[in-house]
């Protein structure tokens, strides 16, 4: 139908990643449930393969390591992405734990994330909640918040 194609249009041109953006979240409530689904994998995966890249990258060289760090950092998107993950740890607990352990990677090869971070009220308290739901729900989570937050507000 005519309906069908107009979603499917409006699919192609704003994709759902609910963790970007508040209004995302807001607008979705359109939109078919599987696509939602298929989005928040896809969303998850991506998680994944930024978690495994900033593992890589912690095998080169400091010069290199700075420099592939301070490109990623300079998206200051992927900051508040993360944080929004940790925040909503809660009800998606593979993503906290994962935006957790990409934003320590992160914060130890970039003095100017783990500064901003000890700065950030709210990052404190988004991983000392994200430690809280890990100590009941998730063991990874409990503890790649708790390494996170030795890491960066000790």
């Amino acid at each position: 139908s005519n309906n069908d194609s107009n979603i499917n249009s409006e699919l192609e041109i704003r994709p759902y990643f609910p963790e970007t953006d508040e209004m995302v979240v807001a607008g979705s409530s359109s939109l078919p449930r599987y696509y939602t689904e298929y989005m928040d994998e896809l969303f998850h995966l991506a998680l994944q393969i930024l978690v495994q890249s900033l593992e890589v990258v912690t095998c080169f060289s400091e010069s290199t390591k700075s420099e592939i760090i301070g490109e990623a950092v300079d998206k200051k998107d992927l900051y508040q992405i993360l944080l929004r993950c940790i925040n909503r740890a809660e009800s998606k607990l593979a993503n906290g734990y994962l935006a957790c352990k990409a934003l320590r990677l992160l914060a130890c090869d970039n003095p100017d994330i783990k500064e901003q971070i000890k700065l950030d009220d709210n990052a404190k308290q988004c991983i000392g909640n994200a430690y809280q739901v890990g100590q009941v729900r998730h063991v990874l989570l409990k503890d790649e918040s708790y390494q996170l937050w030795q890491a960066v507000c000790q």
